[in-house]
């Protein structure tokens, strides 16, 4: 693990440039995750609140209809 922290700081020492846009390529793949995460875990709280709220039904058929 130590060696591992030695080859990053030797690596990011010689190119500032790249390390910034590594870092706000972190940060932006942490913020997407972050809000999907949170889309995720609310998903069916927010469809069974619009559910009750526009009192629509529980339970919805759909059946292909064939024609004679």
């Amino acid at each position: 693990m130590k060696n591992i922290f030695i080859i990053t700081r030797a690596n990011l020492r010689g190119s500032k440039g790249q390390a910034v846009g590594l870092l706000m390529f972190v940060i932006i793949a942490a913020m997407l995750l972050n809000i999907g995460l949170l889309l995720q875990f609310r998903f069916g709280d927010f469809f069974e609140k619009r559910a009750e709220e526009l009192h629509s039904p529980h339970y919805v058929l759909i059946e292909e209809g064939r024609l004679l």
